[in-house]
């Protein structure tokens, strides 16, 4: 068991893992998000509830980046994209997010909110130039029929979300999938995620 795990751990730490560890951290701490979302929408609204996320998010990011930002990273034209992905998240998507979670649920808005690889995806390779290789396709066409069934998620205990109300978490995903590429352009210019997640 001790070899599995020390195995485990010698795996993650190579450099060609670091995205993939990253992308399944940041998935999980996404679908913790929502479930703490589902339980706080019970007691305030969806604007609240965004102004005091962003708001612990920005404390701890003060907090740190003093420590590990340049300051030429601060006055670059990087810290203008990092703006501009503000306003598309957490800004607005965290927004929809919440409202969302109230109106639908938190599983249906995890699973629908799951699809933002899909616009990110879409304006990289639109935009950006980026390649789309087979395994990326793969993922895709996957991502695409989870989105198919997403409608027919519908956790225990939780309301019954009209038509209309897909359009929240679908939106909150393609601001999330719109800002990455975003990011991307000023990460190339100032590589700081602490920085950019503080913009």
């Amino acid at each position: 068991m001790i070899d599995d795990a020390a195995g485990l751990l010698e795996l993650l730490a190579r450099p060609e893992a670091a995205a993939p560890t990253a992308a399944l951290a940041s998935a999980a701490a996404f679908g913790a998000g929502v479930q703490a979302q589902g339980r706080a929408v019970a007691h305030m609204d969806a604007v609240t509830g965004a102004f005091v996320g962003t708001g612990v998010a920005t404390l701890i990011y003060a907090a740190v980046a003093p420590f590990v930002v340049p300051w030429a990273f601060v006055v670059s034209d990087g810290t203008l994209w990092f703006a501009l992905c503000g306003l598309f998240m957490p800004a607005l998507s965290m927004i929809l997010a919440i409202r969302s979670v109230g109106l639908a649920g938190p599983a249906l808005t995890a699973a629908l909110g799951s699809c933002s690889p899909l616009f990110a995806v879409a304006l990289a390779v639109t935009v950006l130039a980026e390649p789309l290789g087979r395994q990326g396709l793969a993922g895709l066409l996957l991502m695409s029929a989870g989105l198919a069934l997403a409608p027919f998620v519908q956790g225990r205990g939780a309301p019954r979300a009209p038509l209309w109300a897909l359009a929240l978490p679908l939106g909150a995903a393609a601001l999330r999938g719109i800002s990455q590429p975003v990011a991307k352009v000023g990460l190339e210019i100032a590589p700081s995620p602490i920085w950019a997640s503080l913009v």
